[in-house]
């Protein structure tokens, strides 16, 4: 999904005129009002309206109508099965010397709605480490395996300290 927002946001800068770009960002993407947006832009709020109108219909016109569809991979391989074993029971007991065996140095983290994210094994595990990931103060993780873009996932559902 945030590679699909990339593609549709370096589109959008290169096909639309900038008063169509700033209607489109402020109202679709930050839910500004038509208002708001005129106040801002120093236009009339016809003006941005119209604006945001010709810019659905340009974008509308250049872009896919449907996304590519992801690959079926639904079954997971015994490699994978065995993967996603590892990784429940790793993070069920929270045992970072079973994570350092399964999780790739080039390895990225991201926990959404967060923007940031981990870049590299070793600076996942300092950003768990000072979440507090394994000590009594965090809880405990309880995991549920998945699907997420029809390949094999795991849910993390925390649950915290009494």
């Amino acid at each position: 999904m945030r590679e699909t927002i990339e593609i549709a946001f370096l589109t959008v800068i290169q096909i639309l005129t900038p008063q169509q770009r700033a209607a489109l960002i402020l109202c679709d993407v930050l839910d500004w009002s038509a208002k708001d947006a005129a106040d801002l832009l120093d236009l009339s709020v016809p003006a941005v309206n119209s604006a945001l109108q010709r810019a659905r219909v340009r974008l509308r016109e250049r872009l896919p109508s449907r996304k590519p569809p992801w690959p079926a991979n639904v079954d997971a391989s015994a490699a994978e099965r065995d993967l996603l074993k590892k990784y429940v029971e790793a993070s069920e007991s929270a045992d970072f010397r079973a994570f350092e065996s399964i999780i790739r140095a080039d390895a990225t983290f991201r926990m959404p709605p967060d923007f940031g994210a981990a870049e590299g094994r070793d600076e996942m595990f300092r950003l768990w480490i000072e979440e507090g990931f394994g000590s009594e103060r965090f809880g405990s993780v309880r995991c549920v395996v998945t699907h997420a873009n029809l390949q094999p996932a795991v849910a993390d559902y925390v649950r915290p300290a009494r």
